[in-house]
C-alpha cells in the first residue's frame, strides 16, 4: 500500500498529497467508468465505487485511485494538526 500524506485542501474535491514515491501531487474527485469502477484503493486496498481521487499531475500512477473513505480520514487528520498548531 502507498503512504500518502495531506498537504493542502484546495476543494471539497481537490486536494493536494505527498508521497515518498512520486512527490507533491494533486488529486480531484473522479467519476470511474465502468472499466475502473472495480480498481482498489492504493491506500487501503478496498474496492473503490463509482467515484474515486485519482491524481491529476503524474502520468506515473495516473491510473491509480483513492477511495473517498481514506481522502476523508487524511482531511480528519490535516484538520486536527491544523487546530493543534494555532
Amino acid at each position: 500500500m502507498e503512504d500518502y500524506q495531506l498537504t493542502g485542501i484546495l476543494s471539497p474535491e481537490i486536494v493536494v498529497l505527498d508521497s515518498d514515491r512520486y512527490g507533491r501531487q494533486i488529486w480531484a474527485v473522479s467519476n470511474l467508468t465502468k472499466k475502473h469502477s472495480g480498481d482498489n484503493c492504493v491506500m487501503c486496498g478496498e474496492i473503490v465505487g463509482k467515484k474515486a481521487f485519482r491524481s491529476t499531475t503524474n502520468k506515473g500512477n495516473r491510473g491509480s485511485r483513492i477511495c473517498i473513505r481514506c481522502i476523508e480520514e487524511l482531511k480528519g487528520v490535516f484538520s486536527q494538526n491544523e487546530v493543534k498548531e494555532r
